[in-house]
């Protein structure tokens, strides 16, 4: 359901979905194979949740195709920046995004956004407005040491086993 609707958006959530758990459980393979289905025009990873990002201004290319994939959320993340796009998320508020020396830049049509933590997430914002629009998903599996396949995430992009191939990409 959640990757119909991050690759449809006529299948739209409303809501923003927290994928949270230890790591090594397949968080990252799952937001990178729709990133792949997607194809690099559709998808951002715009750091909406950081504190402080490090690449220039908060919201930097969210206006960038219909997915947002947050990866590796900080334990303490942004939580102005959950109440700010509340309305967003429904469709019923546009935002407006900050760039250094550029006019600002209004989004009316927030993408589907997908953020993954290794950190026990708790919302902030206990309102019924906020909690209406975070779904959630606690990620419990983990992968055993000695079962992990460090290029999983590329031989199911590339679809196969061929190491070379998997090095060149």
């Amino acid at each position: 359901v959640i990757a119909g609707a991050a690759m449809i958006p006529a299948n739209d959530l409303q809501k923003i979905v927290i994928l949270a758990g230890g790591g090594a459980n397949g968080k990252s393979i799952f937001t990178s194979l729709i990133r792949f289905c997607l194809g690099d025009d559709m998808f951002n990873t715009a750091k909406i949740f950081d504190s402080s990002p490090q690449d220039g201004f908060w919201g930097a290319t969210l206006d960038h195709g219909i997915l947002c994939v947050v990866d590796d959320m900080p334990q303490y993340y942004n939580k102005e920046a959950f109440s700010y796009i509340k309305g967003a998320v429904t469709g019923s508020d546009p935002i407006e995004i900050n760039e250094k020396f550029k006019p600002k830049k209004t989004i009316s049509i927030l993408p589907q956004i997908i953020a993954c933590t290794n950190h026990e997430f708790e919302l902030y914002d206990k309102s019924g407005g906020m909690r209406r629009r975070v779904l959630i998903l606690p990620t419990d599996y983990k992968i055993p040491v000695d079962k992990r396949d460090g290029l999983i995430q590329f031989k199911l992009v590339l679809n196969t086993n061929d190491v070379e191939e998997i090095a060149n990409l």
